[in-house]
């Protein structure tokens, strides 16, 4: 997403509107299923362009939701819908998201350097036993560092909340920058470790191969290769 927005950049001019992505993830509590209808309703009536992203299980699963969204509010010149997750276009057109636990906040926020707004929609548990893990989702961990959140009761406030994010000069490149800065360390003393943990049971890694970040979690040692 990155590259591909460097180049949009480069490409496109400024607009003095701005475009809102809606993207949620999936489940019977997810935004669309929640307030989706207040909620496009209300960015549409601020003037904000909307693009409405759902889940492909979304639209698998509930084909009357998403059939009364687009009949509500096709007409309207600035709502677009997307039938598809294929094309990562309105990840780069969109001046912010608006989504609730989906990895796509991850994504969007890193890498366009664009706020995040989370509506604080129920946990969608697929394994009720998590908790007895002791470990937290990464989703609920690192959430606070992209963006605000409200509740799906406080719709009528989110032009507000909206408002006050852009009025923030580089505010997700700030949050990102101080992410990065209190999560990520490149690699010096911790590389050794690293290395040990990864190649225990294969062989030395190659002169060309080496670890560039690891992502300190209070449970464990994750690490990439670059």
């Amino acid at each position: 997403v990155y590259r591909r927005y460097e180049e949009y950049k480069k490409t496109t001019p400024v607009s003095d509107s701005k475009t809102v992505l809606i993207a949620p993830s999936w489940g019977t509590k997810n935004i669309l299923e929640s307030c989706g209808e207040e909620l496009i309703k209300t960015l549409l009536g601020a003037g904000f362009t909307v693009i409405v992203r759902p889940h492909p299980e979304t639209m698998r699963k509930s084909p009357e939701l998403i059939r009364t969204l687009k009949e509500k509010f096709q007409a309207n010149t600035k709502f677009i819908f997307e039938d598809s997750i294929s094309s990562i276009d309105s990840l780069l057109k969109a001046d912010l998201l608006i989504c609730d636990m989906s990895g796509i906040a991850f994504e969007y926020a890193w890498g366009t350097e664009r706020p995040v707004l989370f509506i604080d929609v129920p946990l969608k548990v697929i394994n009720p036993d998590y908790k007895r893990l002791g470990l937290e989702p990464i989703e609920l961990t690192l959430r606070p560092e992209l963006g605000p959140s409200i509740a799906p009761g406080d719709i009528e406030n989110i032009v507000e909340a909206i408002s006050k994010i852009f009025s923030e000069e580089d505010y997700t490149k700030k949050s990102y920058e101080i992410f990065a800065r209190n999560t990520f360390s490149t690699l010096a003393s911790h590389q050794k470790l690293a290395q040990n943990i990864y190649f225990r049971k294969r062989k030395p890694p190659r002169k060309t191969e080496r670890f560039s970040y690891i992502l300190k979690l209070d449970k464990g040692v994750h690490f990439c290769l670059n």
